[in-house]
Formats: structure tokens, C-alpha cells, sequence
């Protein structure tokens, strides 16, 4: 077998390889990789163990937890992205848009039209009723529990809510209670198992079918011995009913329970935090010694002429001085000073030159994590272009959309499905002839859309002219681009006539847009007339 030859420099000495092109003894590589090598310096040191989902969250959920929770709390950066994208997602509220698979029912669309007005009728009243009997504790409307659901998915990448039932005098008895997810864990502080993980019960299968909670969190030390109970809650009842709402994303697969979607970024965070207060100590400090008062004598000096009586003069002329000029600091005025005494003012150096553009570094890594864009987080539009807003905003109203699809499927429509069930046992709804019960096919009755906040404009003329330009060129319709900014194409249109016919009504000029109306309006009339006449 030939020997491989090696590379030579100009003295014909072989050449030494750097350590990241290290080989082994018949000269190959040691690794096919640089990111599997042990020799290269970048990485040789980085060994992190291969571990599952559930073995790198169980053990370190609490702490992240923790942390999380007191930089929401204390830190005004992570305070206002939380609120930001709650307010991005769940703003004032979702609007319920029900549109009845008609054709799997066997049944009309104008059956199907009907069945959705009712529906979404019952529904504003059991969402929006102001005895708040949709929230087991009477605090929230529905749009205030999707607002806490969403928070704490926000903060700790899970929502977790119980069903209740409570007859209270309401049109419904279906009701939900939002619990802190640091009360779900295993009972009496055991070790995960193969089917029991974080406080949630598994089959065979990987799937979950109860839940651990304490009847008390664990920080309230003052409910004493009754935070350390813990009650299992089934998944949901026998005939499918939802119990236990826990909505997540996994982001491995057998993924559990998850840590919280600040945690890669929290280090960040905390030292940013860190060195605002720094920096902001220190310009405080600066600003406040304003002037040192400087005396020809050290400390080594006075020890040694204490029993001098030149010591003893020095001081009684520096008092006789001082009371003879004023000498003040805050009053600025140091005019005259003792023989031998100087006054130094020091020069401010803080803020750093360099913070503004570390603390910009930071807070994009930060917005990036978070699904925001630097401008929404900092508040800070100085550097901004219609252009440059515009591709933000196009990119955080998707990662928006995404966020509202997914909670709503894991935590809204559960409890949609519990309460369309008693609509239907109470009789509100009826299954119409020949169709499936809603037991047997729920999905066809539940299939909605849920209109959330509006995205906003960024310039209303040109994004306006933009929504008008799809619509005619059969890219979007009505109702996609009023479900863009909130609102329900269906009312829309009936408002618009209501107006109209107000105007006419007391004889307002008619807008533009209810001109063409007004005339093929008319122009219907007409030809009513002419046909009616022809008749006679």
C-alpha cells in the first residue's frame, strides 16, 4: 500500500496541520465534520449530553420557570413584548365565525346559513354575557380568559384550563377555570415514570388521559399543608366531552411538557438588565459628585503631626476660612479656599458611546426570539421607511396568524366543543333531519373561523388600493380582507345598507360607493314597472 505524502514547506520540512484538519494514523480526517470533531478549538470543549424532550425539560422547568416569571414581573423589556403580543393576537377579543360542513351534514347552504347565524347568536351570549358565567371564577369575559390562556403560553409556553359545570341561573352551566401550569406535577414530588411526566399521565400509546394537579400553587406557603394535595383529572369523559384543556406546541417529537419560549433568550435579558442599571447607577453617581475638595494633608500625614500643633492651626484656619467665604457645593459657590486646598471636577463618562448600539444588538435578538420585530419591541421608529415597515410588519402578522391558528385549535375550540354539546342537549340546536348527531360527527357542526384583532395599516391609501386590486383580480375576497382587520364581511355589508338607507331616508348626499347602488337600484325599479305594465 502506497504512503501518503505529506505537504513540505520551502526547507522540505513536513508541514504541521492546523488542529482542525488533525488526522488519524493512516492521515484521513478524525472527523467527517467539523461539528463532530474533538480536535477543532471552536468546539472541542462543547459536549452537551443527547438527551430526549422530557429528559431536558423535566428537571429544569421549575428554575426556568421561575426566572421567566420574575423577568416578566421586573423587567420592562420582557413586560411589554409579553403585552405585545397578546395584544397582537387576542387584542379586545376573537369574533365567531360558524360556517357548518353542509355538505358532509347533507344538507343546504341556506340551511347551513341559518344553522351559523344561531349559533353565533347563542354564542355572543354565553361569551360576552356580563355576569361573566363563562369564567369559573366570574373575574373575565371569554375574551379575558383567551388573554390569560394566551399569556401564559407566552410566558410558559403552555396554557392549561379545567371545564367546569355550574348551574348559576345562565343560559349555559358550561364554564372554564385557567390554572397556573407550575400546579401541574407529579404527586408528592415523585420522579417521572414512563407514563406519568410533569404531572400528566400517559397510555401506552404516548397519549395523555389525566392530569395531576395541586389544589394549590406551590408559592402559597399560607395555604399550608393543603398545597401539597394534588387531584387527577381525566383528558375528557367517556363520551368524548373535554375535561382538561393543556394546549402546547411540542417542538420535539414525545415532547410532554414544554419550558418556556424565553428561555433561549433569557441570559440575554437578564443582562441587559443588568447593565441598564449599571449604566444608569452611574450616570446617577456622576451626576450627583458634581466636586472633590482636595486638602494638602494624607492620611499618613495627620497620623503623624496629631500631636503637632501645627495640625491643630491648619484646622482652625481652614474653619475660619470656610466660615468666612460660604463654602458650599450644592450653592456652587467654593470662591475662596484654605491655603494648600484644591477643588477637582470630575468629568462624566457614562452613558458608555458604546450603549445604545449594545443595547440595539440586544433587543433584536430579543424581538427575533420573541416573533416581534426590533421597532415593536424598542418603540423606536427613527430608522424607519414605509418599505422597511411594511416587510415588518408582513413578517410578524405571519408569525402572528400562525400563533391565533394553532392556540385556537389546542385552546379555544375544546371549549367550544363542551358548550356547543349543551347548546344541543338544551335544545338550543336541533340536528336537522337526516343528518348525524353531534356526537357522532362533531367537526362538521364545530367548523368555524375565528376573526382576531386587526393586522393595521402601515400606509391605509396604498394598502387600501392594494386590497381593492386583489379583490378584482380574484386573489382575495371580501370577507378575507375584512377578517384581515377585524371585522365580519357579512356585517359589513349589512351596515353599509343600513346607512344608505338612512341617507335616503333624510335626504343626505349619497356617498360615492352608494351611488352605483342607488342607480341600478332605481334601474331595477324601472324595469319592474315597464314589465308589470306590459303585463296588464
Amino acid at each position: 500500500m502506497a504512503r501518503l505524502s505529506s505537504i513540505t514547506d520551502r526547507h522540505g520540512r513536513p508541514m504541521r496541520l492546523p488542529r482542525a484538519a488533525a488526522t488519524g494514523a493512516q492521515g484521513w480526517p478524525l472527523s467527517a465534520y467539523t461539528a463532530a470533531s474533538t480536535t477543532d478549538v471552536s468546539v472541542e470543549q462543547w459536549m452537551p449530553r443527547l438527551e430526549s424532550a422530557d429528559s431536558a425539560n423535566s428537571i429544569e422547568r421549575e428554575r426556568i420557570a421561575a426566572r421567566v416569571h420574575d423577568l416578566a414581573r421586573n423587567d420592562g423589556w420582557a413586560s411589554s413584548g409579553v403585552q405585545k403580543l397578546v395584544d397582537a393576537a387576542i387584542g379586545g377579543g376573537w369574533r365567531l365565525s360558524s360556517k357548518p360542513d353542509w355538505f358532509a351534514l347533507g344538507q343546504t347552504k341556506e340551511w347551513a346559513r341559518e344553522f351559523a347565524e344561531r349559533v353565533e347568536s347563542l354564542w355572543r351570549g354565553h361569551a360576552h354575557d356580563p355576569r361573566r358565567y363563562v369564567d369559573l371564577e366570574r373575574k373575565l369575559d371569554f375574551a379575558g380568559l383567551l388573554a390569560l390562556k394566551f399569556r401564559h403560553r407566552v410566558i410558559d409556553g403552555e396554557s392549561l384550563s379545567v371545564m367546569r359545570w355550574r348551574e348559576r341561573g345562565g343560559m349555559f352551566a358550561t364554564c372554564e377555570q385557567v390554572i397556573d401550569p407550575d400546579r401541574l406535577s407529579n404527586p408528592n414530588w415523585r420522579s417521572d415514570t414512563e407514563f406519568l411526566r410533569g404531572g400528566v399521565e400517559l397510555d401506552s400509546d404516548g397519549a395523555a388521559i389525566a392530569y395531576h394537579i395541586r389544589s394549590a400553587h406551590p408559592g402559597e406557603m399560607w395555604r399550608g399543608a393543603s398545597a401539597a394535595r394534588w387531584d387527577a383529572v381525566e383528558r375528557e369523559t367517556d363520551w368524548g366531552r373535554p375535561i382538561v384543556i393543556h394546549d402546547f406546541e411540542p417542538s420535539r417529537a414525545g415532547e410532554t411538557r414544554p419550558v418556556s419560549p424565553l428561555a433561549p433568550v433569557l441570559a440575554k435579558f437578564r443582562m441587559l438588565s443588568r447593565y441598564d442599571v449599571a449604566e444608569l447607577q452611574a450616570a446617577i453617581l456622576n451626576a450627583v459628585l458634581a466636586a472633590f475638595l482636595e486638602t494638602p494633608f494624607s492620611a499618613d500625614e495627620v497620623l503623624e503631626s496629631m500631636n503637632l500643633d501645627k495640625l491643630e492651626q491648619y484646622q482652625l484656619l481652614r474653619t475660619e476660612t470656610h466660615k468666612a467665604t460660604g463654602l458650599r457645593l450644592d450653592g456652587v459657590r467654593l470662591n475662596t479656599l484654605a491655603p494648600g486646598e484644591t477643588v477637582t471636577m470630575p468629568q462624566a463618562t457614562r452613558p458608555s458611546v458604546a450603549f445604545a448600539a449594545f443595547e440595539t444588538a440586544c433587543l433584536r435578538n430579543i424581538a427575533g426570539a420573541m416573533g416581534l420585530s426590533y421597532e415593536q419591541l424598542a418603540m423606536d421608529w427613527s430608522k424607519t421607511n414605509y418599505s422597511s415597515a411594511r416587510a415588518a410588519l408582513v413578517e410578524v402578522w405571519r408569525f402572528i396568524v400562525a400563533r391565533r391558528s394553532r392556540f385556537a385549535a389546542g385552546a379555544v375550540m375544546p371549549h367550544y366543543m363542551a358548550w356547543m354539546e349543551e347548546a344541543f342537549e338544551r335544545g338550543y340546536l336541533e340536528t336537522p333531519p337526516g343528518a348525524p348527531s353531534f356526537e357522532e360527527m362533531p367537526f362538521a357542526y364545530l367548523d368555524c373561523k375565528w376573526i382576531g384583532p386587526p393586522r393595521g395599516w402601515v400606509d391605509p391609501v396604498k394598502e387600501a388600493q392594494g386590497a381593492q386590486l386583489r379583490m378584482e383580480a380574484g386573489f382575495s375576497t371580501l370577507e378575507h380582507e375584512n377578517a384581515e382587520q377585524g371585522l365580519d364581511w357579512e356585517e359589513t355589508l349589512e351596515q353599509r345598507q343600513r346607512e344608505l338607507a338612512v341617507m335616503k331616508e333624510l335626504d343626505l348626499p349619497i356617498p360615492e360607493w352608494g351611488q352605483a347602488v342607488a342607480l341600478q337600484s332605481g334601474g331595477d325599479d324601472e324595469t319592474r314597472e315597464r314589465e308589470s305594465e306590459a303585463t296588464q
